[in-house]
């Protein structure tokens, strides 16, 4: 008979009350087991061979996904286990449940050279099915949590078939954020992903929001996807995903350009250095004591001047 002592009987009880209730696929380290050996986690790996060239571990072929992409000129991905954790010192590690559709696809013309790589560049629309508030809250730029707007950012998307490592391998990034995501297909229904936001220079810590994910996207059909949405699998069209994606772009460039004219409005006002000035409104008094406060004065000056050079940079899209 096995004796658990009381710290593993209180972890137990915590790991058993999250999977009842369904409130996170994810413990904390606190949460979890003390140590874990090699052979607990080899019962994971269904096979000691490996895969053919062109077939997962289940048999089956790694371009399943591949296909139904080419074919149906469409995808949906939901990403059912995500954990994300923010810069900023004590911050919590928050689950998200984001949802993908991309469409607007190019492929490269594999079908007729044998030479040519598998694979395609497209576009993406996303919204969250859980956890949208909370990582809203804690720091992610550009996403609106708003239930009148099904979509509210958008994601470039490209595809690879990589010989060396037999699978797909994805890419996606946000277009007005430097958020990235990497994800590989093997052609099963599930793949695992990492993601990552890098801190943008001009941020401070109270916008301070880098962060990085892991998790796992999961393949929906159409049909599945209509039903997450609560709409007809016949909206979900890839000429309807065109219209979808031009309309969110534009809400998301132009919510962007606006904070970018009320940063500069804002860093304008605040400061008490005439950002106008020549060289010849500037004036230097010879005494030495004063040489301090004015090399102070074009610091600033030239600070401010540098950051609003680069918002206008950022206002422009260049």
């Amino acid at each position: 008979m096995l004796l658990l002592s009381l710290k593993q009987l209180h972890a137990t009880a915590i790991l058993l009350a999250l999977a009842s209730t369904g409130a996170s696929n994810f413990v904390t380290a606190a949460a979890a087991a003390d140590t874990v050996t090699t052979d607990q986690l080899d019962v994971r790996f269904p096979s000691s061979n490996p895969a053919p060239p062109g077939k997962n571990i289940d048999g089956t072929s790694v371009t399943t996904n591949f296909v139904r992409a080419y074919n149906e000129k469409q995808l949906f991905l939901l990403m059912p286990f995500a954990l994300a954790l923010f810069e900023k010192p004590a911050s919590p590690a928050l689950p998200a449940s984001p949802f993908w559709w991309c469409s607007d696809f190019t492929f490269s013309n594999f079908t007729t050279d044998t030479n040519a790589p598998m694979g395609f560049v497209g576009r993406c629309v996303w919204t969250f099915k859980e956890g949208g508030s909370a990582v809203v809250a804690a720091g992610v730029q550009g996403y609106v949590d708003d239930p009148s707007e099904r979509f509210s950012s958008t994601l470039g998307i490209s595809a690879v078939y990589v010989d060396q490592t037999n699978v797909f391998e994805y890419e996606a990034h946000r277009n007005t954020e430097n958020m990235v995501t990497r994800f590989w297909d093997d052609g099963r229904d599930k793949m695992p992903l990492n993601m990552w936001v890098t801190h943008d220079a001009d941020r401070t810590e109270q916008t301070a929001n880098a962060l990085q994910v892991f998790g796992q996207f999961t393949w929906m059909s159409t049909e599945e996807a209509a039903t997450f949405l609560n709409v007809t699998a016949g909206y979900l069209t890839p000429e309807r995903f065109s219209s979808v994606y031009a309309n969110v772009w534009s809400k998301e460039y132009a919510s962007l350009t606006s904070k970018e004219t009320s940063t500069m409005e804002e860093m304008t006002s605040t400061s008490d250095i005439d950002v106008d000035a020549t060289d010849s409104d500037i004036v230097v008094d010879d005494d030495s004591s004063t040489d301090s406060a004015h090399s102070g004065s074009r610091r600033k000056l030239e600070m401010i001047t540098t950051r609003l050079f680069s918002a206008a940079l950022r206002l422009f899209g260049v």
